[in-house]
């Protein structure tokens, strides 16, 4: 369904109707670039301003909720970026941090150590580029040896990667330790 021909009103009346959260999150990002025509160029700040429109439309809590999503009975902590990159701009990073450092510690204090598996699909080296301020202070609370977080990971597993994911990994292993790469997996679903 096009929701182009709506109004705002008409928008919010139907996002009520919608029930889940992917299709709220479409209707605000198909608002928005009917608000602002869409860029051929500078893309990565309307796509920032863009997640932003979303989070002031839906609770932060909502799309952390199904962004990470925790296994109650293990240590695992499943992440899908394609979630995370409908909303996650400069003025969230830091509670998006504070969450995941949160979920994190109680993983790390319950079960004695906590796994991430990441789901990077459609990352690309732009969004690397655009999200480098939260990719960067997650490396250096999570991937430095004197964190508390570093300590309590066992593994970080990388699905669905870019296939520049090297050339990624050399953009931010600065703000890591070199022991931080024994703990990513990256996992290869093409074979």
């Amino acid at each position: 369904m096009c929701y182009f021909l709506y109004n705002k009103e008409e928008i919010l009346y139907k996002m009520n109707q919608e029930s889940s959260l992917q299709d709220k999150i479409k209707l605000l990002q198909e608002q928005y670039y009917k608000e602002n025509k869409k860029n051929t160029i500078f893309k990565s700040s309307q796509k920032l301003d863009c997640a932003k429109h979303v989070t002031d439309q839906i609770p932060l809590e909502n799309l952390l909720d199904k962004t990470f999503i925790l296994d109650e009975k293990t240590n695992k902590i499943y992440c899908d970026y394609k979630v995370f990159k409908t909303f996650a701009n400069p003025s969230n990073y830091e509670a998006i941090v504070q969450y995941c450092i949160k979920q994190a510690t109680e993983k790390g204090q319950v079960h004695g150590s906590y796994e991430i598996h990441a789901n990077l699909d459609t990352f690309t080296i732009t969004a690397a580029q655009r999200h480098s301020e939260i990719i960067k202070v997650f490396c250096s609370r999570c991937l430095k040896k004197d964190e508390v977080l570093y300590q309590y990971l066992d593994k970080l597993y990388l699905y669905k990667y870019p296939s520049m994911i090297h050339t990624i990994h050399k953009l931010f292993s600065p703000f890591m330790d070199k022991d931080a790469m024994q703990k990513i997996v990256l996992v290869d679903e093409r074979t």
